[in-house]
C-alpha cells in the first residue's frame, strides 16, 4: 500500500466519523453546529464571547473550565462540603485586599508570582472547613502559603 492509498483511506474513516457525529446530532433533535455564549467567566471574571458545541459555558476557556472542575474536585475528595465558586466574585468582594497581611493582591499576577491572588480558606478544608463563599477570602499566594492549613494564631503582620 502506497502512502497516498493511505492517507486516502484516513480520509475515507474521517469522512465516514463526521457523518455518524451529524446523523446522531440530528437523532437527539440538536440543531445547527453548536450555540454562542456570552458573559464573564466564572473563573478569571474576564468579559467573553465564545462559541460552543456543546450546551452554553459559563468560561472564556477550556483551561478556565477545567482548572474551576479541578478546584472543586480537590475540595470534594478531601471531605468539604461545597460548590463551584466565582473567583473573581470573591476577589471582587474582598475589594483585591489580602485579609491576612492588608496590602492589595496583583490582579495581573499569575501564580508562583508571591503577590498573586489566591482563595484562602478561612477555616482549612483540613480541619473541618466548607469550599464555600462564607469561608473563601482573598490572600497573596505567598501569605496564603505560610499561613499552610493553620486557623488561627497566625498572621503575616508582626
Amino acid at each position: 500500500m502506497t502512502k497516498s492509498d493511505h492517507l486516502a483511506r484516513e480520509r475515507k474513516k474521517t469522512r465516514r466519523r463526521r457523518a455518524q457525529r451529524v446523523l446522531e446530532r440530528a437523532a437527539a433533535g440538536v440543531k445547527g453546529a453548536g450555540v454562542w455564549s456570552s458573559g464573564r467567566c466564572g473563573r478569571c471574571g474576564e468579559h467573553f464571547t465564545r462559541h460552543s458545541t456543546g450546551e452554553p459555558t459559563g468560561y472564556c476557556s477550556r483551561r478556565c473550565r477545567v482548572r474551576s472542575a479541578a478546584s472543586l474536585r480537590r475540595a470534594l475528595q478531601a471531605g468539604a462540603q461545597g460548590r463551584a465558586v466565582a473567583r473573581w466574585q470573591i476577589f471582587e468582594r474582598d475589594r483585591w485586599t489580602c485579609h491576612i497581611c492588608g496590602d492589595p493582591v496583583d490582579r495581573d499576577a499569575q501564580v508562583p508570582d508571591l503577590a498573586a491572588p489566591t482563595l484562602d480558606h478561612v477555616t482549612p478544608i483540613a480541619r473541618g472547613g466548607s469550599h464555600t463563599e462564607d469561608n473563601l477570602k482573598t490572600a497573596h499566594f505567598y501569605c496564603n502559603s505560610v499561613k499552610r492549613d493553620l486557623v488561627d494564631g497566625w498572621s503575616a503582620v508582626a
